[in-house]
Parts: structure tokens; C-alpha cells; sequence
């Protein structure tokens, strides 16, 4: 079996988009509780995504969105990394805006520390890419897209998504 450009890159994406979410689940979190979900999106499910990307945008009038929905037209994945709404009762705490834990989780807040534990996850999988050299790019309208289409449980209600491409030039920067 002989196989082409393309296909290469198909497949060390997909490689490297396992190892992309190994990284956010190994990543450091606080109190060491894993609120962390991950989700590998491939194939037609990525056009699934994509399209609401361009829906939400038209019809909420977010131009961001549809030109998002316009530079992952050619990707191999797309790596979802959501984090739970499950406040960490820390005594007298208050990052998330409320008196404490317990208020949070009553009133619907989103615990500071969750998110903190989401960016590391995220900046840990991105960073994989990197050293891996493969084109990545963190995008809230993928995120949004995917909460909308409950792709991961309602609890995890902050969706971060990264597209995945193997490209002579980055399409997810130098956008317009």
C-alpha cells in the first residue's frame, strides 16, 4: 500500500489530536478534581459543527462566526474540551462573584477555578500541537457551535473547540 499527501497528514492529525487531548486530561487541576471532558470530532461531524458555526453567526449577526465557519473548511479534526459546572467548596473564596461555593452553585455561577482548570487544559493540548507542528488554533465560535448541538453532556457548559489542519500556511490565522 503506498500513501499520498493527504492521507499522511490525515492520519498524524488524527494522531496528534489523541495526544492533544491526553494532554488536556493530564493536565494540572484544582484540588485535583477533573472537571474536563474532551471530544475528537472527525469527518462529517466536522461540517456539522461548522454549519452551525455559519447559522448562529447569520442569524445572531456575529460576522466572527462566519469567518470561522470559513477558515476550518478544510480541516482533518477538531478537538472539544469542555469543563463541568461543580463549584469546588473552597471556604471564602468569592473569584467567581459570588459570597462563596454555595451561592455559586445555587445561583448558576461558573467556579473561577473550573475555568482556570480549562485554560491549562486547552493551553496544554495546543501546546502539544505546536511542538508537533501541526495547525491549531482556540476557538470560542467552535465551542459555542458544539454547546448549542450538545456534542458533550449539558454540565459541561464552557466548550472550547481547536481545529486541526496540516497546511503549508496556517489557515486559522492572518484571517479577515
Amino acid at each position: 500500500m503506498i500513501t499520498f499527501n493527504g492521507e499522511i497528514e490525515k492520519r498524524g492529525v488524527l494522531e496528534i489530536a489523541t495526544l492533544m487531548a491526553v494532554a488536556a486530561r493530564t493536565a494540572p487541576k484544582s484540588k485535583g478534581i477533573d472537571n474536563i471532558a474532551t471530544a475528537l470530532v472527525t469527518d462529517e461531524d466536522i461540517n456539522v459543527i461548522r454549519n452551525q458555526m455559519k447559522k448562529y453567526g447569520e442569524e445572531k449577526d456575529i460576522p466572527f462566526f462566519v469567518r470561522d465557519y470559513k477558515c476550518t473548511e478544510n480541516i482533518y479534526a477538531i478537538l472539544l474540551i469542555g469543563v463541568r459546572k461543580n463549584p469546588l467548596g473552597l471556604p471564602d473564596c468569592g473569584y467567581c462573584g459570588f459570597k462563596d461555593c454555595k451561592e455559586c452553585k445555587e445561583k448558576g455561577g461558573n467556579c473561577f477555578f473550573n475555568i482556570t482548570d480549562l485554560g491549562i487544559a486547552v493551553s496544554s493540548a495546543v501546546n502539544a500541537a505546536s511542538n508537533l507542528k501541526t495547525d491549531s488554533r482556540i476557538m470560542y465560535s467552535i465551542g459555542r457551535a458544539a454547546r448549542d448541538l450538545n456534542i458533550l453532556p449539558a454540565e459541561y457548559n464552557i466548550v472550547l473547540g481547536i481545529p486541526l489542519s496540516a497546511t503549508s500556511k496556517n489557515p486559522f490565522f492572518d484571517r479577515t
